[in-house]
């Protein structure tokens, strides 16, 4: 019998491939290769899945910045920036994302995750540039790769272009930092 985790599992492979309407309760069993029983066995209609989604979506995202978080916590500003393009690479469906979002455009539910998702790593950037940059300085410069990431995910710039953008943005990063250190301190406010 499948478990929770097979099928939820299997939405996530289908929403980046389709995007939320193909989240369907038939064409999941037939990508498993069950019946609709084993489905109902464990959610309450296809309302429930999709929550069940968002939610297992999310936590990967929570757990993925935790991750972040760990390794990049002892370096510096320059080293942090330079690490977080290799873990996007690896642990970030693009596609999976840009299907997230499209559905987040006309679902209160989606839409939400996608706040908290965002909030999530905007302040994993702020920290990051907080270590050199003063809070409101920390805030601004965070948004900057963020916004590189948004804007490649709905796109739909390649892994490798994203790659190249997050490489430009560590040698522009390695400028903001080398200008806080000339002054002794966070960078002058602009």
């Amino acid at each position: 019998m499948l478990r929770i985790d097979d099928w939820l599992a299997a939405g996530l492979v289908i929403l980046a491939r389709e995007g939320e309407p193909g989240l369907r309760i038939d064409r999941m069993a037939r990508e498993l290769g069950v019946t609709k029983g084993s489905f109902h066995h464990h959610f309450r209609g296809i309302r429930g899945f999709r929550r069940a989604l968002l939610a297992h979506h999310e936590d990967e995202q929570q757990r993925l910045l935790a991750t972040a978080r760990e390794l990049t916590a002892s370096l510096t500003t320059e080293s942090a920036l330079q690490a977080l393009p290799a873990l996007v690479a690896e642990h970030l469906d693009l596609s999976r994302e840009r299907a997230l979002r499209a559905w987040a455009v006309g679902d209160a539910d989606a839409a939400a995750t996608v706040e908290r998702i965002d909030t999530a790593r905007l302040d994993l950037l702020t920290e990051i540039w907080g270590r050199t940059l003063p809070p409101d300085r920390a805030g601004t410069a965070a948004l900057v790769p963020h916004l590189a990431l948004v804007g490649a995910i709905t796109t739909g710039r390649s892994d490798r272009e994203l790659q190249r953008v997050f490489t430009l943005l560590t040698v522009t990063a390695g400028a903001v930092v080398s200008e806080a250190g000339k002054h002794g301190g966070p960078a002058p406010q602009a």
